[in-house]
């Protein structure tokens, strides 16, 4: 399966795609493209015709197969990351490809865009659509040495943090967390996470709970919601890290993350380096530690400062989730299973967790038992879930005792004759009155208070019912928000691999292309740089009648033809990327992007970054014998 479904990436038909992005080309580099793909374009020429054309020419699988193969290593990298990202700018691209110049990166990208690989936005760069399964299908050494599958945050870690705040392992005052993580609770009950790698997961566990309103303190009473606990339990591992992210570094941080981490897929990398992605993506520089808090909720694959690949994305979270193996209840009322339990578990609510391994251990207790009955899950409820006759006996006994006293945490609802009237009728209100305390007065669940004031509301035509008298409401800041990112759901797409046989490389392809030109007669300076440029990757694009782009050149003492040049070259818009230049100087011929034009006439200095190095030289303009504008390499 496609990683964009993985996340959930909207996906939209290809060739309306491709066609839409052709139309919103200039229309003098749409012509200048056209005419290199198609050879000969009538003028005037129809735009709606042309663009079938060129659709007709990637449609042909001989075309596509060569375009493909004038790809290089940089230009793969480059359009897989692209097309990972599903558009990035250049500041994303650089950092990605911080091993490469950066004059010679621009030069590149422009070039892939002049073949039609790439497509220039108002925001960045996006891959053709057409060749994306094909790009992305490119055989790679990128994924070697991804490191090894690590424990990662699941559902049995949520319900594992939650069953410790409900069963009071864990004090309330923020003050007295320390005690809690030296007692060793922690890592007793998570011994796959690493020291305190456990203890900052349970932290980003626990604030992710807390904010969704899963669970509110109102003194020392613990009210559940499990409403939204089922909603927490069935989030995959990208959505509860990226969630996370959010609590602990706001909104921004997550969407950039839900952008780069697919990325990560397909390269492992330096952390820096994925740092400056992020940074480049936020418009901002990332925030220290949210890579080893990733590393923590087990997300990443950990870092290796000698090693080349770097962090990569835990494979383990892309593998189908086991499905649980029958419960296993022992007679001192332990119970245990493999795997992932479904969302409508309720064995947290009245055991306490003993450890969350590969084998997940709960311990039945007396005081787990009451507060299951304090969360309104009846002993009948736990008794069909454990479907043990031998448990049966013991729950009883429990319950007998329990049932002396009852104490209900509940809100006193006061209403007049009508509303009683009301109260008792509607369903959604009536089955959460706990009590009847007199004419008017009932004792309401707090737990589901917000249900029922919204059906009470509505009944009585009323924006909101009044806030309980005296009483301190809690006011969570994520609410349903914690859960709209969709996270990873399939294996990693596999690629492909062909023989040499049946896929011939691009010097098969150039030497095809040369034979067919020599052999109809119109090999020509201008077209040898276009193959040598990958802009002819078809004999279809060969013949007499074409007319083959000229580079426009300027020479000899036309100082200021030259001088126009350059500067067309270097671009009026501040946002302009500089066309490289071909630079016949009096002893040497190089290439160049011009930065800057210093002085007049023929006393002028050109200030030029010289390719490959990009080291800058002050060049005069009567050294230049000749300037070429270059479209292309």
């Amino acid at each position: 399966m496609d990683y964009k479904d993985f996340f959930g990436i909207k996906k939209h038909d290809k060739t309306d795609v491709f066609l839409n992005r052709l139309s919103s080309l200039d229309e003098e580099y749409y012509f200048h493209i056209a005419s290199c793909i198609l050879g000969a374009i009538p003028t005037p020429f129809n735009k709606q015709s042309l663009n079938g054309s060129i659709l007709s020419f990637f449609a042909n699988e001989g075309n596509k197969r060569n375009a493909i193969l004038s790809i290089n290593d940089d230009e793969r990298k480059i359009l897989q990351f692209v097309s990972l990202m599903e558009e990035a700018n250049l500041q994303q691209i650089e950092a990605f490809c911080n091993d490469m110049n950066h004059y010679v990166l621009v030069l590149g990208i422009e070039n892939l865009c002049d073949r039609l690989l790439l497509f220039k936005t108002a925001d960045g760069y996006v891959v053709n659509p057409l060749l994306e399964d094909d790009i992305m299908a490119l055989k790679g050494d990128v994924r070697k040495g991804t490191g090894t599958k690590r424990p990662y945050v699941d559902s049995n870690v949520l319900r594992a943090v939650l069953n410790m705040l409900i069963n009071g392992s864990v004090p309330q005052r923020e003050a007295n967390l320390h005690r809690f993580y030296k007692s060793g609770r922690i890592q007793a009950v998570f011994p796959q996470f690493e020291g305190k790698k456990a203890i900052r997961m349970f932290e980003l566990i626990r604030k992710v709970i807390m904010e969704s309103d899963a669970i509110q303190l109102n003194g020392s009473h613990v009210s559940l919601d499990r409403y939204t606990c089922r909603h927490l339990f069935i989030l995959p591992t990208i959505d509860v890290c990226l969630s996370a992210m959010r609590v602990w570094y706001g909104p921004e941080l997550e969407k950039a993350l839900a952008k780069t981490l697919p990325v990560l897929i397909e390269f492992p990398m330096e952390e820096k380096r994925f740092t400056g992605i992020v940074s480049a993506t936020l418009g901002d520089s990332a925030p220290e530690g949210f890579v080893q808090d990733l590393e923590a909720l087990g997300l990443l694959n950990e870092s290796n400062a000698g090693a080349s690949h770097g962090i990569s994305l835990n494979e383990a979270i892309m593998e189908p989730p086991l499905k649980r193996s029958a419960l296993t209840i022992d007679s001192d009322l332990m119970v245990s299973y493999y795997g992932i339990p479904d969302e409508y578990d309720i064995l947290y609510l009245f055991a306490d967790v003993q450890k969350c391994d590969n084998l997940i251990v709960y311990a039945i207790t007396k005081s787990s038992f009451s507060r299951a009955l304090g969360f309104e899950t009846s002993r009948d409820e736990i008794e069909k879930y454990l479907n043990d006759p031998k448990t049966n006996v013991v729950l009883e006994q429990w319950e007998r005792a329990a049932s002396r006293v009852k104490v209900y945490d509940g809100i006193v609802l006061k209403c007049t004759e009508e509303v009683s009237f009301l109260v008792h009728k509607l369903f959604g209100v009536s089955r959460n009155v706990i009590a009847e305390l007199g004419d008017g007065v009932f004792l309401m669940k707090r737990s589901t208070e917000e249900q029922w004031r919204r059906v009470l509301s509505k009944a009585l035509d009323l924006e909101d019912l009044p806030s309980p008298i005296c009483e301190n409401t809690h006011d969570g800041s994520l609410n349903s928000n914690v859960f709209r990112w969709h996270g990873i759901k399939a294996e990693r797409r596999p690629t492909t691999e062909c023989t040499a046989k049946e896929a011939p490389s691009w010097d098969d392809v150039r030497k095809e292309l040369i034979d067919d030109a020599n052999a109809k007669g119109c090999m020509t300076e201008e077209l040898g740089n276009l193959i040598d440029a990958k802009r002819i990757v078809s004999t279809s694009q060969i013949g007499k009648a074409f007319k083959y782009e000229k580079l426009p050149t300027a020479g000899g003492f036309d100082f200021n033809a030259k001088l126009a040049l350059i500067k067309k070259a270097i671009g009026r818009k501040a946002n302009s990327n500089p066309i490289p230049l071909k630079l016949e100087l009096l002893e040497d011929e190089v290439l160049a992007v011009p930065l800057e034009i210093q002085g007049s006439g023929s006393k002028a200095f050109l200030k030029a970054a010289v390719l490959p190095e990009g080291t800058v030289r002050t060049i005069p303009i009567g050294t230049i014998y000749q300037v070429t504008l270059m479209r292309t390499y």
